[in-house]
């Protein structure tokens, strides 16, 4: 029988009584490691203004910190050590107080940017109107006004999974936090995942999906030759996974993790979950018998795999070795066959355009 509880973020969750096990644990070793977080939390941040802009941990410290962040920042302390850890403090300190309420101020977006951020918070799209900060209309407004001033600040950063990684950030971080978290989107897409695409959010999007289709047919052989047999791949049955980067695959909870990695280590942790995730599921991917079924079982899995200590120990130790340079090479494969698909697309529809003339 399930039962209805409320994660640490506010969201409904629908939880068997194994399900509940799991979160009961999970809340649990969260209280613990606010422990071993308190010594770091007044060495990283002397102030308790979540709007502190000393700058972000130099390099060594981003080291020395890593094993504790994979372990997970505890839920009291996120706020503050993703605005610190991310650099998202020392971005808007180099920008100046003043750049985030001017581009908030302003809106020189497009009339159709505009609608597709409509579009994007619109009831059938927007799969958080139900939270109650968005039931509200100070939640929906402090959203729009992050994505409105994103898309100013990178004007080839909009793709469609934008608003629902933007709303996640508010929740997490606090509606009264609005210009951290705007800062720390930025950093987020900007310099942790897409760097080497100019910012193209949408570019980036295609190019580390298919670098999760090359890891897989390197690290998960079965999983690979089962999706070839149904004539998928990795990309096909798991897009929302990287475009909305978890936030509405996941649970809350669990996708916090993630970004505790992401905002420190960067993109190499969205191939590591991709890849855990796969590796979590292989039975049920390889007893799947058409593409369609299996989408939707990894959709319904993933929405209550509660366990994040499971899944954050099989991204970052059973997927093995996966090195910067061995992903920087995979990117460039990766690139150069989205480029090619892109030039596929653009000569197609010459084609059609002459052919209609």
């Amino acid at each position: 029988m399930a039962s209805q509880l409320k994660d640490a973020y506010g969201f409904a969750l629908l939880a068997t009584g194994e399900d509940q096990r799991l979160l009961q644990a999970s809340w649990a070793a969260a209280k613990k490691r606010a422990d071993s977080w308190s010594a770091v939390n007044k060495q990283l941040r002397p102030s308790s203004s979540c709007s502190d802009t000393s700058s972000a941990p130099d390099q060594r410290r981003s080291q020395a910190l890593k094993p504790l962040v994979r372990r997970g920042i505890p839920f009291e302390l996120r706020p503050r050590q993703w605005f610190q850890l991310s650099g998202a403090a020392a971005r808007q300190a180099a920008a100046g107080g003043g750049y985030y309420a001017k581009l908030s101020g302003i809106n020189a977006l497009s009339v159709n940017m505009l609608l597709q951020i409509s579009e994007d918070l619109s009831p059938g799209i927007f799969q958080f109107r139900t939270h109650l900060l968005f039931k509200k209309q100070d939640g929906m407004d402090a959203v729009r006004r992050i994505l409105c001033a994103y898309l100013q600040h990178n004007p080839a950063g909009y793709f469609r999974g934008l608003a629902h990684i933007a709303a996640f950030l508010l929740i997490v971080m606090g509606l009264d936090q609005e210009q951290e978290t705007f800062w720390t989107l930025a950093v987020l897409l900007d310099d942790k995942l897409f760097p080497q695409c100019s910012g193209q959010g949408a570019y980036g999007i295609k190019v580390e999906l298919r670098v999760l289709d090359l890891l897989v047919t390197k690290k998960l052989p079965k999983v690979a030759a089962h999706l070839a047999k149904l004539e998928t791949n990795s990309t096909a049955v798991s897009p929302a996974w990287f475009s909305s980067l978890f936030t509405t695959t996941l649970p809350a909870e669990v996708t916090a993790r993630i970004f505790d990695c992401l905002l420190l280590e960067g993109g190499k942790v969205l191939q590591r979950v991709g890849l855990a995730l796969l590796k979590h599921y292989e039975s049920s991917i390889c007893a799947a018998s058409h593409p369609a079924q299996l989408r939707k079982v990894l959709d319904s899995r993933a929405a209550r795999l509660h366990d994040a200590e499971a899944l954050m120990t099989t991204a970052f130790k059973g997927v093995g070795a996966m090195s910067t340079a061995v992903i920087q090479g995979l990117r460039g494969v990766a690139a150069a066959a989205v480029d090619a698909q892109i030039e596929e697309q653009r000569q197609r529809m010459e084609l059609i355009v002459c052919c209609t003339h």
